[in-house]
């Protein structure tokens, strides 16, 4: 049976049995050999036509992911391999607590990514050409342009002047403001002397500097402009050794 035969017609007859079956019958194998018809061979067919390997992450991408997405809580870096360490720094959000970052992270494309996110216009020649530090002395500086006396919380400046303390060598101070009583005597009767009318009102005009200095032992300058409307501009050389100050100060007329 498993032969071809000759027919009535002279041709020949294909086998009734499938040979194929058989060898496979006498191999053990329960059934026909798999390989013969790959329609039957074992593989994974997707109920999604779209369905491909390719959309598998990569068991790099994936540790990558995890360390990016825990960085505030497990801040892993200086462990990784350079290449992964690169695409780590690349894929943290700026949005992290410099707290975890200060310390850790000194790759300036990183804090440029912070400075352009947080200031659009961005000049690092005024900061030594470092992004990193042009980011923490603009960041100390609006915390301490926008401090009130007597309202503002100081343990936001406190900790700003931990972080930056190494990093900030020059500070370019816009504007210091005096406290809410004593701008809204200003705004009512428009002189300069409403702390005296005050009798109860805070004792400090404006932010108290020192404690500022005594924090930022790498601080090299210090430009100041202070009063309503740009009054009076003062600029601090600090001296390394002495910790001496030269006064150049310059009024101009509104």
């Amino acid at each position: 049976l498993a032969m071809a035969t000759e027919g009535d017609n002279g041709r020949y007859d294909p086998p009734l049995v499938d040979t194929t079956s058989m060898a496979s019958v006498q191999k053990g194998f329960p059934g026909p050999n798999p390989a013969a018809d790959p329609r039957r061979m074992r593989r994974i067919i997707a109920e999604d036509p779209e369905w491909s390997l390719a959309t598998v992450p990569d068991l790099v991408d994936i540790c990558i992911g995890h360390i990016v997405g825990n960085f505030e809580g497990n801040p892993l870096l200086d462990e990784l391999k350079p290449k992964h360490k690169a695409r780590v720094l690349e894929m943290l959000a700026t949005s992290i607590p410099l707290r975890v970052t200060a310390p850790l992270i000194e790759d300036e494309g990183y804090w440029q990514r912070c400075c352009k996110s947080r200031w659009q216009v961005c000049d690092t020649s005024q900061h030594g050409n470092s992004w990193k530090r042009m980011f923490f002395e603009r960041h100390l500086q609006g915390l301490i342009e926008n401090f009130v006396p007597e309202s503002t919380d100081p343990k936001e400046l406190d900790n700003a002047l931990e972080l930056s303390s190494r990093f900030v060598k020059c500070l370019n101070i816009q504007q210091m403001l005096p406290p809410i009583q004593d701008m809204i005597s200003k705004d009512d009767d428009g002189s300069d002397t409403s702390s005296d009318v005050v009798g109860d009102g805070p004792c400090s005009d404006h932010l108290d500097l020192t404690m500022i200095f005594k924090k930022l032992p790498q601080l090299e300058e210090v430009h100041i402009t202070y009063g309503y409307g740009g009054c009076c501009s003062l600029c601090l050389l600090m001296n390394d050794v002495m910790m001496g100050y030269e006064f150049q100060v310059s009024r101009t007329v509104e």
